[in-house]
């Protein structure tokens, strides 16, 4: 709970507000109902369930570190986003749910710098990316070099 309080994220939450999220997350138990009757005391030993009502709140709670980062990485130009037209805002991420989508030059250079940022949300939040989870798409015109580089970073 300390690393929550010195994470420059969390900074704005008092520590009452943090200890009283975590208590709903860790304190959460399980009993089977079979015939009605209550059987088992099962405790969960990561996370929340899926369909916990407090599960996308703190979705979005995370994710506006990871969301800052990535655009503090646009900013220093470091990671470029798509932009629809020339005077128009890029987009560097799409989220949906608990999707996230990462949208980025297929560059040895802005590849480094996603995985960075990456790195930097999971120090921040606990939260690691899965990468039997996560897929990769490039558009045609990409170097097979750049591919094989970015696919086994």
């Amino acid at each position: 709970m300390t690393i929550l309080t010195r994470n420059p994220f969390c900074s704005r939450f008092s520590i009452t507000w943090i200890n009283c999220i975590m208590g709903c997350v860790s304190s959460v138990s399980y009993s089977v109902l079979i015939n009605g009757q209550s059987y088992g005391h099962i405790v969960p030993h990561r996370g929340i369930r899926q369909g916990d009502p407090l599960s996308p709140f703190l979705f979005v709670l995370c994710t506006k570190a990871l969301i800052q980062i990535l655009n503090q990485a646009e900013k220093m130009g470091k990671v470029s986003g798509i932009q629809v037209n020339g005077s128009g805002p890029s987009a560097n991420h799409l989220l949906f749910a608990d999707d996230t989508l990462l949208i980025c030059k297929a560059s040895k250079e802005e590849c480094s710098e996603i995985m960075h940022c990456l790195s930097q949300y999971g120090h921040i939040s606990g939260q690691m990316i899965n990468l039997d989870k996560s897929a990769i798409t490039f558009v045609t015109k990409v170097e097979e070099e750049t591919k094989h580089y970015i696919m086994n970073r």
